[in-house]
């Protein structure tokens, strides 16, 4: 297959271009772009309004909270949201894991790119539906002013699948007149990505932004890397008998990614925002598969539309209005495609996609200078057509799809669309008093509706007690829920083994059928919260947690006769809400900041303990978590000195759980072995003129040879081998 060219490959020059007409401009004092020059005891009195969606003060703010400013993005080269949660305490990343998401991350011992929520500038991004979606560069970070990490559960405000914590990815506001920045980088395995952004002020009133970015890979020859893992591309072999199945010769290995995104944002005297959100990743769907068992080449790409408007208004002098309208599309287009071992070497179609219309208002009232409370309501309507089955041809998204014409590959039955709407309705009300000097409670709750299940009641109390100016210690409970997604309501695969001669109906032994009465997933998370500023930039934290899991989605067989589709099947798989997890765990977190005459040297480093067990078939008791590292070690250090800075960085992983149980013992799952990565970074700001920048960024410094969990099916990599060096120089020019 032919790489195709990206879309934007010309970016790099139109931007240039865009910056060259540009006017230099300063940037205002007070914009945010100041907050880089704060001491971490500024930085703990920084106004967020993620945690509640009321402004407030960070460390009296009831969660959990880790918040990335720019210059460390820039400076630890997070070119991508997964880059930066690699970081993050409490936070698992696996990477090269999985064909419909390449990577996935755990929160706390919780895996799942679908349990938390992702916001960009506070408007929701990921679908409605809880697809499971990829968090790559779709969720570029080159416009980031700051990064919000809220841990734990977050549905008395967000609603449904903010099961985790939610991510606020907040966008630079720009307060001057006009200006414009570019970026171009190439790197190891033909790595090209390019940004770009160019804003201006339209008379009195009025702001324009426009961003984008485009990247394209190769990405590092695993096969290369790691030949014992690469030698059986020339064959498609059953996983289950080892018998070759189809010879392809020309079969090479290839792990190739492209990314774009466009953003525009209109906003009216910072009161009215009316923006426009694409992006789309596309990687492959052998990512993670055993090269005997796959053919390179097919893809998966996704892709996210947003046309939002949000209305901030303070009516009254006490009384502040918060309106949102938002209509999002989400898709995996067409050309998603599998070819491997189950497709007979052939390519084989998947399409999926949702439409959401949903609006918020939120009424917030400071009934006095120290209580205030926040109401609101939501209401969404969404329409599914949840991810298909796999067909022969790619579908046609000019025809309904009841007029697709398709079958089941290998019969006669029409293929079943399950295209269905649904509409969910929320309400909220939140309180937070400041009883004294020193101490602030939060109570609130969320009652939600949703025409598919019924009802859900989530709510959150919290206590934050200043014991000293610099010592904070928080107390928090919170329930969240997780909706279940249509794309696992309505999941079916299998294969069928003829047509019965007397009934003249299809059969199969085994076949996993839909299960449309899937329940929520449930969380209750108990969690403390300890801060101490031993010095004005000496930060040290202390959290620990403690959650309850139910109705975790978990596959069972029934020994009895179903049937689907006209079809008869004797045995049946089914997706059920039956599973249950309980988790404990907490981490301790150290950040400094010294100077030693005209340098400033910056180390950080946490240490996070994740421990659980989990429930998913009786049969077997209580087993390990899955996808989960006990123990992880994470750190660098920033040594600046005038406009450059070094940042390495390091990262311990204990031996982490797969999904596969441990034959000779099932109350414990195989694992994957430990291992330390090295990363590195080197910038230069103000290189020759000013806003010229240059950055080298080296990941695996040291070339290991590591492996993380796979998947888990039987096509899978055990242990998925795991990138090794790589290298990416980055040229940017920036007028602010």
């Amino acid at each position: 297959m032919h790489p195709r060219k990206s879309p934007w490959s010309n970016i790099a020059a139109w931007s240039l271009g865009t910056a060259l007409v540009a006017a230099p401009v300063t940037a205002d004092a007070d914009t945010p772009a100041q907050i880089d020059d704060l001491s971490l005891e500024e930085l703990l009195n920084m106004e967020v309004d993620t945690v509640t969606r009321r402004i407030q003060p960070l460390q009296w703010a009831p969660a959990r909270s880790v918040v990335v400013t720019r210059s460390q993005i820039r400076q630890r080269r997070y070119v991508n949201l997964r880059d930066l949660l690699q970081d993050m305490p409490e936070i698992d990343v696996f990477n090269n894991h999985w064909s419909v998401t390449r990577s996935v991350a755990s929160v706390r011992g919780l895996a799942g790119n679908n349990r938390f929520l992702v916001l960009i500038d506070g408007i929701r991004i990921n679908a409605m539906t809880g697809d499971e979606a990829p968090v790559e560069d779709n969720y570029p970070l080159f416009d980031a002013e700051r990064v919000e990490v809220i841990y734990g559960p977050a549905s008395a405000l967000y609603g449904a699948d903010a099961l985790v914590g939610v991510i606020n990815i907040v966008t630079r506001r720009e307060e001057a007149d006009r200006g414009a920045s570019v970026a171009a980088s190439y790197g190891s395995a033909d790595t090209r990505y390019g940004s770009a952004k160019a804003f201006t002020k339209i008379g009195e009133h009025a702001r324009l932004s426009l961003s984008a970015h485009a990247h394209t890979s190769d990405s590092p020859d695993l096969a290369k890397a790691y030949p014992g893992d690469f030698q059986n591309m020339s064959e498609l072999r059953d996983p289950f008998t080892g018998n070759v199945l189809a010879s392809v010769p020309d079969n090479r290995f290839s792990n190739k990614v492209s990314s774009y995104s466009l953003s525009a944002r209109l906003t009216f005297d910072k009161e009215l925002t009316a923006g426009y959100d694409l992006r789309q990743f596309t990687q492959l769907t052998a990512v993670g598969v055993k090269p005997e068992y796959t053919v390179y080449g097919s893809e998966a790409p996704h892709r996210w539309q947003t046309v939002y408007l949000t209305y901030r208004k303070e009516f009254l002098p006490k009384l502040e209005s918060s309106s949102e309208v938002n209509y999002s599309i989400f898709t995996k287009q067409p050309a998603f495609a599998y070819n491997n071992t189950y497709t007979g070497g052939q390519p084989q179609h998947k399409y999926a996609k949702s439409t959401s219309f949903s609006v918020r208002e939120q009424l917030a009232y400071a009934v006095t200078p120290d209580l205030d409370i926040v109401a609101g309501v939501s209401w969404a309507y969404i329409h599914a057509l949840p991810e298909t089955g796999t067909f022969a041809t790619p579908f046609d998204e000019g025809l309904p799809s009841g007029s697709q014409g398709q079958t089941i590959i290998g019969t006669s039955i029409a293929f079943p669309f399950y295209e269905h709407s649904y509409q969910t309705l929320g309400s909220y009300l939140q309180t937070q008093a400041q009883l004294t000097s020193s101490l602030a409670v939060t109570a609130g709750v969320r009652f939600d509706r949703d025409t598919r299940y019924g009802n859900t009641l989530n709510p959150r109390a919290g206590v934050v007690y200043q014991i000293t100016p610099g010592q904070t210690a928080k107390l928090l409970y919170g329930e969240s829920f997780l909706a279940p997604p249509p794309a696992y309501q309505y999941a079916f695969w299998g294969s069928f083994a003829g047509v019965d001669e007397n009934t003249g109906r299809p059969f199969a032994y085994w076949y996993h059928v839909p299960n449309p009465d899937l329940d929520p997933m449930k969380a209750r998370t108990v969690e403390f919260d300890y801060s101490l500023l031993a010095a004005r930039d000496l930060l040290v934290e202390l959290d620990g947690y403690f959650s309850l899991v139910d109705g975790i989605t978990v596959a069972r067989t029934v020994n009895e006769p179903t049937n689907f589709a006209g079809a008869d099947i004797f045995s049946y798989e089914e997706f059920r809400s039956e599973g249950r997890a309980r988790l404990y765990g907490g981490s301790v977190s150290l950040r400094y900041r010294t100077q030693f005459g005209a340098t400033e040297i910056e180390p950080w480093g946490s240490f996070s303990l994740s421990l659980g067990k989990n429930l998913d078939r009786p049969e077997d008791g209580w087993t390990d978590m899955p996808l989960n590292v006990p123990y992880k070690v994470k750190g660098g250090i920033t040594v600046k000195r005038g406009a450059f800075s070094f940042t390495p960085r390091v990262r311990w992983n204990s031996r982490s759980t797969q999904y596969l149980r441990n034959p000779e013992q099932p109350a414990h799952r195989l694992t994957a072995p430990a291992h330390a990565v090295v990363d590195a970074a080197l910038r230069a700001d103000d290189l020759f003129v000013h806003g010229l920048s240059l950055a080298l960024d080296v990941r695996n410094v040291l070339d290991a040879r590591y492996y993380m969990p796979g998947a888990g099916g039987p096509l899978d990599f055990v242990n998925s081998p795991q990138d090794p060096r790589t290298a990416m120089l980055e040229l940017s020019f920036n007028y602010d």
